[in-house]
């Protein structure tokens, strides 16, 4: 099925919508009718998803990515912060801590119960990290 018609199913209404973003969105609590709306309200705005379909395109393989940094990663001296879902299925815990292990200055942390969406799903925990590390 091509990502067009993946995404026009996933958003066709509010209860596939709601099914979609379970994956993205770990947190029952948070993943509230009002977002749901919201996210369906976007995905009818003309031109929504056309950068998605366009970097599905280019960058998606059925084998993976087809850009791939992690052995430039010891080249980024900035001190870096990678936050990664317990329960994310998008980018898998691995990858996160392959990233942090050839950074030369990062720091993980996991936040748990979460998946992708880490700002929606975990707020609170997500500002607070941040915020700690900016400052």
């Amino acid at each position: 099925m091509t990502a067009r018609i993946t995404t026009r199913v996933a958003f066709a209404g509010a209860t596939m919508t709601k099914a979609s973003m379970k994956t993205l969105v770990r947190n029952p609590a948070r993943l509230t009718d009002a977002l749901v709306q919201s996210i369906l309200s976007a995905s009818r705005a003309e031109g929504a998803g056309d950068a998605w379909y366009s970097f599905q395109q280019c960058e998606l393989l059925q084998t993976g990515l087809r850009t791939c940094y992690l052995d430039r990663l010891d080249a980024l001296a900035q001190p870096t912060l990678v936050l990664a879902g317990a329960q994310d299925k998008l980018v898998p815990f691995s990858d996160c801590a392959a990233a942090v292990d050839r950074l030369p200055n990062a720091r993980r942390e996991v936040l748990d119960p979460c998946g992708h969406w880490i700002a929606r799903d975990q707020p609170d925990r997500f500002v607070s990290a941040v915020t700690e590390f900016v400052t």
